[in-house]
């Protein structure tokens, strides 16, 4: 049995450090510099700037897709998203009953746009 290489770790980061510089040169979409705020780059099509509560279908109240986990709340860093979850189940848009949020509020002056509460 072999013992691993001292220093293996490093060797890797290095390579990979190697790899983004040379590519900085070479990949077409890495060579534009856009001089923002004059330029922008144009958004993706599914792009979201703030969070947003989401549902499906017409009517919002009954289409609400969040079971208020507080997942989002708790891993907020600013700490923008408040929710208090109710105490009775309710019916979503398939007809399944759910818990959803009393209330559900985001503090957009507060959100910093990272994302965590959407991967989450």
């Amino acid at each position: 049995m072999s013992a691993p290489m001292l220093g293996q770790g490093i060797i890797k980061g290095l390579v990979e450090t190697a790899r983004n510089f040379v590519g900085s040169y070479v990949k077409e979409d890495r060579l534009v510099t856009v001089q923002y705020p004059e330029e922008r780059l144009p958004q993706h099509e599914a792009a979201r700037n703030f969070p947003f509560l989401v549902y499906d279908g017409d009517d919002w109240q009954k289409g609400l897709r969040c079971v208020a986990c507080l997942i989002c709340e708790k891993e907020c860093p600013p700490q923008c998203i408040y929710i208090i979850k109710d105490t009775v189940r309710k019916p979503d848009a398939a007809g399944k009953l759910q818990f959803q949020p009393k209330v559900f509020d985001i503090d957009t002056s507060v959100c910093i746009s990272c994302q965590i509460c959407v991967e989450v």
